[in-house]
């Protein structure tokens, strides 16, 4: 009986590679890229878990094998959706901030992060927006609005001067204004949050002259899955 259901599950683990290895979209230089990645991810995660219910509720062979191949094919849809959907994404975002000098977009695996000058986004000690910020959030509160699909955090940082609390609540209070300011511009609200990480992830390395790139928020989107 062990050695049937070692039989079985190894059939299942071969399902999963066979789906990952025809799923994989490749680049030019036979690299896998994104969406192939995604899509390879969710086939093997869709296979396992549907061979497991199908032991699970079928209590045989038949049904673990029906079941990894259905979980394989659901899988391998869901991840290749979320790559072509943030990959979309990323273009509308890039395309709208091409001729921007304040703003820019990065990918991270299946993440962006917008990132925009600190010099123009909040004065020191300040958490009130800049008038100067208004046209870029409003850009990119357009786009965010196309994508309902995606979850949006809003960072909030400071430069090392000042107490580390100080600091902390100081971007908290940042972050909370550009998440006010994204639900001001119809940014539905249960898809933001604002997080506030005080001194920690400063871009000046403690250089006084550039303490202006310390003083902003940044979004990072991620999908919902």
């Amino acid at each position: 009986m062990k050695m049937k259901k070692i039989l079985v599950m190894a059939t299942v683990l071969f399902i999963c590679i066979s789906f990952v290895g025809c799923a994989t979209l490749q680049n030019s230089d036979g690299t896998m890229n994104r969406q192939g990645k995604n899509t390879s991810w969710g086939t093997a995660g869709g296979a396992i878990a549907g061979g497991l219910l199908g032991q699970v509720f079928g209590k045989n062979t038949r049904s673990t094998l029906w079941g990894a191949a259905v979980g394989a094919a659901i899988g391998g849809l869901t991840g290749n959706r979320i790559g072509a959907y943030m990959n979309q994404q990323e273009a509308e975002f890039r395309a709208a901030l091409a001729a921007s000098k304040a703003a820019s977009v990065r990918r991270e695996g299946d993440n962006l992060r917008l990132s925009f000058k600190g010099d123009i986004f909040f004065k020191t000690n300040s958490s009130v927006i800049e008038p100067d910020m208004y046209d870029e959030l409003n850009r990119v509160s357009q786009i965010m609005n196309q994508f309902p699909q995606t979850w949006i955090e809003a960072q909030g940082h400071t430069d090392p001067r000042g107490s580390a609390e100080y600091n902390r609540v100081l971007s908290q209070k940042r972050a909370e204004a550009a998440k006010r300011y994204l639900a001001n511009r119809g940014v539905n609200p249960s898809r933001l949050r604002a997080t506030g990480y005080g001194e920690s992830k400063t871009r000046s390395g403690g250089n006084p002259y550039l303490y202006c790139q310390d003083r902003r928020v940044e979004f990072l989107l991620f999908p919902m899955q």
